[in-house]
């Protein structure tokens, strides 16, 4: 059997009187009361390794006042394709053409190919041409709008600047 011996930091606790308590190693946390009091209450990390998307919530609810009903379902659909980082609607790694988001939603092409068209005129969505590094070419893509919905912590700036001088991204947001 092997025992794996702890790699030391070369960080100290000290208590008041400055004698040292313990030393920290690779991997310890330390947990202040108010975190041990929060963790009694609460679940950390819920769901933690399932994935999610930021729905962000409108003041009024502009965006649904603004959508149809038959949008407002799609786009709820759509949100379970939406990429790390980029943002681009995609299936099996690769971005999602209308035919793609028709076969996903149940819906006739003709008519989700006018549906993702009136969702860009009202900027949720976008079509653009992107290098699309998991493909390692140009394609078209469509992508969500980042300030309505968003998937992770970090997207790429160019997708941000597509949609900067969106309605959506001067939006006021609900607080807490």
């Amino acid at each position: 059997m092997v025992i794996s011996e702890k790699v030391k930091t070369g960080h100290k606790v000290i208590d008041d009187t400055g004698e040292i308590i313990m030393e920290l190693c690779e991997g310890d946390r330390i947990v202040t009361k108010q975190q041990d009091e929060h963790a009694v209450e609460h679940i950390i990390n819920f769901n933690k390794t399932v994935p999610f998307v930021k729905v962000y919530l409108c003041e009024h609810n502009d965006l649904y006042e603004e959508l149809s009903g038959t949008e407002v379902i799609t786009i709820s659909t759509l949100i379970n394709y939406i990429s790390y980082k980029d943002n681009i609607l995609r299936i099996n790694d690769k971005p999602m053409k209308i035919k793609d988001i028709s076969e996903v939603t149940r819906k006739d092409y003709d008519n989700m190919k006018k549906l993702i068209s009136s969702l860009e005129k009202k900027e949720v969505v976008k079509k653009i041409k992107w290098f699309d590094e998991k493909c390692n070419k140009e394609m078209n893509c469509i992508v969500v709008n980042p300030f309505l919905f968003f998937r992770g912590r970090d997207i790429k700036k160019d997708i941000v600047e597509l949609f900067k001088d969106s309605k959506w991204s001067k939006i006021s947001y609900k607080k807490g």
